[in-house]
């Protein structure tokens, strides 16, 4: 009686055990295929490196190194995932000195590399030797593995998860909620048994900035229906095997199975320190004729204020900046306005910037000049009565030093010839003669 009793209990328990697992796996067909997966190791040892390999991605981990299941195991076909499963490790005494079985462990290097050894008795004495053993895989024949493993390698800020999809297959291990800044995240898509194959989805956030990634590998021909990933700056792929780290970048194969694929978010050599998209200061930027560039307004030798013009209209201003916070400053005028130092600012074909006219080294007077007609000024902001500007010698309509500025394609700027440090010569040129 107490034993049926006991059996009863234990049998409960055993039955609502499967049930549980598809349960902790999202349910469905996806957490019923883990579950079924999980029997099958249990049973006899296979797919003990699918959960190995689940394990590594989930936990970012180099190398796995598991134990007590009979059969040793060294390496996963087609991973990026080192491997070792020391088989059983509990052989009798009288089994290891008749020679018909090892106590095998496994020695780890700093690093990181694995090695499978075992413990052998001859001559009388134990001896440790380094031991081989076959690979293991994560999907056994006759079924094909028609996976996505996927890596994110994030060289910017932190990157939060938005959205993730499978559209085809299931999240053997999903994509990670957060990616932080230097680090890598990983994850797997599988496919099901079937025709399908696996395609799915992931949107990160990063400065407000979304990344979004995209990744398949189908059954069938690859010509009918190739392998796809695209996202991030750039990406390293391949099928069958890990890709190789010298690249070729940005080329996704489009045949071959399971589908690797590292994808790199590369950090902007330029940090965002504003950003509107209302204009600036005020002055709008609603118009496609707008221009703008940095100046010396106060002539204090740094290029710390903003000119912004409109050719055509007699628009132009001037902003400062103070924390972010940019405020127009006299001599601005528009829109419509009339033009600075008495220049009109009235044709779009205008041109203006700054300019090291005197040698100052520094660029705090201007330039205005129109292709076409021969019309180049110069002028000065006063110091003493700032915004009013000037003009000064050499202004004119018969273009500059010899070059008479009478055709429409005509451009100029600022040139340091003599390399003295200094912006203070013109280049002058005709495109196309």
């Amino acid at each position: 009686m107490i034993i049926t009793s006991y059996y009863q209990i234990v049998s409960q328990k055993y039955d609502a055990l499967f049930m549980q697992r598809v349960a902790q796996n999202g349910g469905g067909d996806a957490g019923t295929t883990i579950a079924a997966k999980s029997v099958q190791a249990d049973y006899d040892g296979s797919y003990m490196a699918w959960f190995a390999h689940q394990f590594a991605f989930q936990n970012d981990a180099k190398g796995i190194v598991m134990g007590h299941t009979h059969i040793p195991k060294v390496g996963i076909v087609q991973s990026w995932c080192q491997y070792v499963n020391s088989g059983f490790e509990c052989p009798s005494i009288p089994d290891i000195q008749a020679g018909r079985t090892h106590w095998n462990f496994t020695m780890i290097a700093q690093d990181g590399a694995m090695q499978l050894m075992q413990v052998v008795y001859t001559g009388g004495s134990y001896h440790i030797q380094p031991a081989s053993a076959p690979r293991d895989q994560v999907v056994y024949s006759p079924f094909l593995d028609y996976s996505c493993y996927v890596k994110i390698n994030n060289g910017s800020t932190d990157l939060v998860l938005q959205t993730a999809g499978a559209s085809s297959g299931y999240y053997a291990t999903k994509p990670p909620a957060r990616i932080p800044a230097n680090q890598t995240g990983e994850f797997w898509i599988q496919d099901f048994v079937g025709t399908a194959g696996s395609e799915g989805t992931a949107t990160y956030i990063s400065g407000g900035k979304p990344f979004a990634f995209s990744f398949s590998c189908p059954t069938g021909l690859s010509i009918f229906s190739p392998n796809t990933a695209s996202g991030g700056t750039k990406l390293l792929a391949s099928s069958k095997d890990p890709p190789s780290p010298n690249g070729p970048y940005n080329q996704v194969p489009s045949g071959g199975h399971p589908l690797f694929v590292e994808f790199f978010i590369e950090k902007s050599a330029y940090i965002p320190v504003y950003s509107s998209d209302r204009g600036i200061g005020g002055y709008d930027l609603a118009d496609n004729r707008d221009r703008a560039f940095a100046f010396d307004y106060d002539g204090r030798g740094k290029l710390d204020h903003l000119v912004l013009y409109r050719p055509g209209t007699g628009t132009i201003w001037f902003l400062k900046n103070n924390g972010g916070q940019f405020t127009k400053l006299p001599g601005s005028t528009g829109s419509p306005g009339n033009g600075v130092g008495g220049y009109d600012l009235k044709d779009d074909r205008d041109r203006v910037f700054a300019f090291d006219y005197d040698g100052s080294g520094k660029l705090d007077h201007l330039v205005l000049y129109r292709p076409g007609t021969g019309t180049i000024w110069f002028v000065k902001n006063s110091r003493n009565n700032a915004g009013q500007f000037t003009k000064l010698p050499g202004s004119g309509a018969n273009g500059v030093g010899g070059y008479d500025l009478a055709d429409g394609r005509d451009r100029v700027f600022a040139f340091d010839y003599d390399g003295s440090g200094k912006l203070d010569h013109l280049v002058l040129y005709r495109p196309g003669t």
